[in-house]
């Protein structure tokens, strides 16, 4: 296996670099680099590094060997912690390259290596990227519990349970005389409908909860002017839209993004809808309201207290994702039980309107902290093609077809863990790491 190396923090002035070398010669180049003889496993040892080629010194750095296969990659790993310079990091790397025996890691490189070394599943892999890419809590606590291996667990139940039922049906293949006992046909259909229940249970679960893992969208609607963009402004602390009392000033949908609770939501403040448009532009910022409100999770809709009657209400669509907002509130002594008062003007409320967002996403797509659930979509569509094959089984047909299909269904559950690969899914699902890692 060849010896990769990669600079695995950012390129800029930090207090601290870290350049990650790993293959069979990692140690070698240390080695290379310092006038030591040898390095102790798992023991940060202070050095000095020293250019190969002339002899010149780099850095006073800390170096750690780590010894395989004990270690990320599977193989032997160093890391050289320099001090965060540019100048430094640039010059280290480049007498990286001048070694002929090493070469510069692709993207993901390092994680790949730990796959093919069998330190980490498929899983564990598209786990590790979210983990990378999260912004948010959710995302990052999604992330956490699936690199633990409870899922890989799930999928390995699932696949045992097939795995039994297909080596019981090649059996009776190799025993033709035998005839299969209505006994034997009923348990597998049952556990047959227990697996197809249980995989469409988990995907219809994980889909709500990658809704919450993914973000949340929040479009704000209602008629022109009555205080759309102020909320939006007041909901992402920054002055993102236009704030005017010209109606129709939101030509286009807005969005911004931005956390509540640990969750990444995004906001979309829409052109206010009215029936009679001023010109064309308003005609198509009001399509485009109406659709981003007809996708959202949850709507924001503003009305004008002093204005506006219950029939104009009525005209949207009002439902239990919905949020209905009384704005101007400060000016009218009118007060509708069924929505909430608010005032831009005093920012009265936006803690209960924070507080409403908060309980319609915790009702609609959250999920016990110990569910397991798919987030990545590739596994989505293998467990729903592992579904199809399942579902297809029809015990009245030749044991060969029945034992072929399971064994189908079994390898869209080792394409998901990564037993059974295709490179350009592997490509693409490393292609999405960044260097050093």
């Amino acid at each position: 296996m060849q010896t990769i190396y990669a600079l695995s923090t950012i390129l800029g002035r930090s207090g601290v670099a870290v350049i990650r070398i790993s293959g069979n010669r990692a140690k070698d180049v240390l080695l290379k680099f310092t006038n030591k003889k040898d390095f102790e496993p798992r023991k940060a040892t202070f050095c000095t590094l020293f250019s190969p080629s002339n002899g010149e010194v780099l850095d006073k750095i800390i170096a750690i060997f780590f010894q395989g296969p004990n270690t990320f990659t599977g193989s032997d790993v160093v890391e050289l912690h320099l001090h965060g310079s540019i100048a430094i990091i640039k010059d280290v790397l480049k007498e990286l390259g001048n070694i002929d025996f090493i070469r510069c890691a692709e993207p993901g490189e390092f994680t790949k290596m730990a796959f093919e070394n069998g330190k980490m599943d498929l899983i564990g892999v598209e786990a590790l990227g979210d983990l990378i890419h999260s912004e948010t809590t959710a995302q990052r606590r999604a992330a956490i519990y699936q690199m633990s291996g409870h899922l890989s667990d799930l999928y390995a139940s699932w696949k045992e349970s097939m795995i039994n039922i297909m080596a019981q049906f090649e059996a009776y293949i190799d025993f033709p005389e035998d005839d299969i006992p209505n006994s034997a046909i009923k348990v597998a259909m049952d556990i047959i409908m227990k697996l197809i229940h249980e995989i469409e249970s988990h995907l219809i679960i994980s889909e709500k909860a990658s809704t919450m893992v993914n973000g949340i969208h929040i479009a704000i609607g209602g008629p022109p002017n009555a205080g759309k963009s102020s909320i939006m402004n007041l909901l992402s602390k920054q002055e993102i839209a236009i704030v005017s009392d010209i109606a129709g000033t939101t030509r286009d949908v807005l969005q911004v993004k931005m956390e509540i609770n640990g969750v990444g939501v995004t906001i979309y403040d829409t052109a206010g809808i009215r029936e009679n448009a001023a010109d064309v532009i308003e005609e198509e910022g009001i399509k485009r309201a109406k659709a981003a409100l007809d996708k959202a999770d949850i709507k924001i809709y503003v009305f004008d207290s002093l204005t506006t009657m219950q029939d104009e209400i009525d005209g949207f669509n009002i439902d239990d994702s919905s949020i209905v907002l009384m704005n101007k509130f400060d000016l009218t002594d009118k007060i509708n039980s069924k929505y909430i008062p608010f005032s831009v003007k005093n920012v009265y409320n936006l803690d209960l309107l924070i507080d409403k967002i908060s309980s319609l996403i915790e009702e609609k797509f959250s999920v016990d902290s110990d569910t397991i659930v798919t987030t990545q979509q590739r596994q989505k569509e293998k467990l729903v093609e592992c579904i199809t094959y399942l579902r297809s089984i029809d015990l009245s047909q030749q044991l060969e077809i029945t034992a072929q299909k399971i064994r189908n269904a079994v390898s869209e559950i080792e394409f998901i863990t990564g037993k059974i690969t295709l490179d350009d899914v592997l490509d693409k699902i490393f292609s999405t790491f960044c260097i050093g890692k």
